[in-house]
């Protein structure tokens, strides 16, 4: 199966053309997709995607792509299987995306 992560990206709207079309190869059926009314992807969050960066083509560019843009111009958080595999880039609670950890006991 290999490792596997939660992914999440906004970006600024002045960058949706371009990154329409470098995200657009890695949609997949369980895909959750944020468009614009004019059906540009302006947001995207993976769940269970083998997020292995500049190692995968496709990633690679989607990657090098959100590291040319400014920080204030994108969010991006990629969470791994391992509790300490956080990455955050760009600001991405300025575009909605949060992290959220937390603990829940049932006891009944």
């Amino acid at each position: 199966m290999g490792y596997r992560s939660d992914v999440g990206i906004m970006v600024n709207e002045k960058h949706l053309k371009e990154f329409s079309k470098v995200i657009e190869p890695l949609i997949r059926s369980k895909t959750e997709i944020f468009k614009t009314e004019t059906g540009l992807i302006k947001g995207i969050y993976f769940e269970s995607i083998k997020w292995y960066g500049f190692s995968d083509h496709e990633i690679g560019v989607v990657e090098e792509f959100l590291l040319k843009l400014p920080n204030k111009d994108y969010g991006f958080i990629v969470v791994g299987e391992d509790n300490s595999d956080i990455r955050i880039e760009g600001c991405p609670y300025d575009y909605g995306i949060n992290l959220i950890r937390k603990i829940e006991i049932d006891c009944q």
